[in-house]
């Protein structure tokens, strides 16, 4: 049975599931002319770009501090804080409210200094003043946030990341270290920061009036791959690999990269959610093109017509020997299947392509788990 010649593809538009033949699981290459390979190279390239999103709403692209979801640290410095991060390392969110609880009396001679000082100085640099000198342990961090208190902004990178993990098994919550300043070319008056370094970290809080901790884990520290995606393909120049030669060390290495395009590059360091989740994907389209292109379903999808496709593979005779004849007692079924969904079994022992359409609720993950099931009892 054909089975690696198998593809299955799932559709929600119909109101009940309905299976639509496919053809050419396995395409031949006469008649696929370098003409028309040039052609499904440029549109594959469409579906590979779309994956990795390096447009300016990805703040992997575009980092924008926001209110809800974005805090920089501000003590101890990017350099000295990168310096002790390792898979063992924790450290605590300084929380201003629980400071001001602890010191009532004094906070309250200067809020109307403090009022009147925003009016005429920069916030960050009151909020910095005011908090620094508070500061009891090596351990603690000083995070800001233009909102009226960092922790809220913190509480909602938490749950983001928390709500990532549990739908996906991704961690999404980072250190960024680094910025590189840029623009999109040398007239423009609009700056755009994107990130560097990647840390990636867990929060946690043993209650809702106890401080928040950071760990970082012990995964690898991420050079910003969308960006250097972004940075190669259009301009010829990639970002180095890091090889744990320290902040400074590398943020000189891309100062003097990015320096020829006139960018700058800063050391501040900020935490945030990013995903970028579909890298891999993007990789594979990128890395494995023409292989995929030899692939007839990929090409039809792609938009060639099928009667230039080779049909002599098609895969789409029906295998007599797998139809099924009592579904009670020759399926191998791990949940329940109704006719229309027998039939798709059938169809996939045989090495036959469809789809397999249907709204929500219809049962296509069923359909699929008992697929896949069905060629395990087949030893595939």
């Amino acid at each position: 049975m054909a089975y690696g010649k198998l593809y299955v593809i799932l559709s929600c538009h119909t109101e009940s599931i309905r299976i639509v033949d496919g053809s050419n699981p396995q395409a031949g290459q006469s008649g696929y002319t370098e003409g028309t390979r040039t052609v499904d190279k440029k549109k594959l390239d469409k579906w590979a770009e779309k994956l990795l999103d390096t447009g300016k709403r990805n703040n992997l692209i575009n980092f924008r501090d926001t209110r809800a979801s974005t805090v920089e640290i501000l003590l101890p410095s990017a350099e000295t804080l990168f310096d002790k991060i390792d898979g063992t390392a924790t450290f605590e969110v300084f929380d201003p409210k629980i400071a001001e609880e602890d010191d009532s009396d004094e906070s309250i001679g200067t809020d109307q200094l403090q009022i009147e000082a925003l009016e005429e100085q920069d916030e960050k640099a009151i909020f910095l003043s005011d908090y620094s000198g508070r500061l009891k342990r090596q351990s603690q961090l000083l995070v800001y946030n233009s909102s009226s208190n960092p922790i809220t902004a913190v509480k909602n990178i938490d749950k983001k990341a928390k709500e990532f993990i549990e739908e996906t098994g991704v961690n999404v919550a980072y250190m960024a270290f680094g910025f590189i300043h840029w623009k999109e070319s040398d007239s423009s008056h609009y700056e755009f920061r994107a990130p560097v370094l990647l840390v990636p970290i867990q929060l946690e809080r043993e209650s809702a009036i106890a401080p928040y901790y950071i760990k970082s884990t012990d995964d690898d520290i991420i050079v910003n791959p969308t960006f250097t995606y972004k940075l190669e393909a259009e301009h010829g120049v990639k970002l180095p690999e890091y090889n744990d030669e320290g902040l400074n060390a590398y943020l000189t290495q891309v100062e003097k990269i990015v320096g020829k395009l006139q960018w700058s590059v800063t050391s501040e360091c900020k935490i945030g959610i990013f995903s970028f989740l579909k890298i891999n994907m993007y990789r594979d389209l990128k890395d494995n093109a023409n292989k995929i292109l030899e692939n007839g379903n990929v090409r039809a999808l792609l938009g060639e017509p099928l009667d230039t496709l080779d049909t002599q593979e098609t895969g789409n005779t029906y295998d007599e020997s797998a139809q099924i004849r009592n579904p009670l007692i020759e399926l191998h079924s791990v949940v329940d299947a109704d006719s229309s969904q027998i039939e798709a079994i059938e169809m996939a022992k045989a090495g036959i392509s469809f789809v397999l359409q249907g709204p929500p609720g219809t049962g296509k993950s069923q359909t699929i788990t008992n697929i896949i099931a069905e060629c395990l009892s087949d030893d595939i």
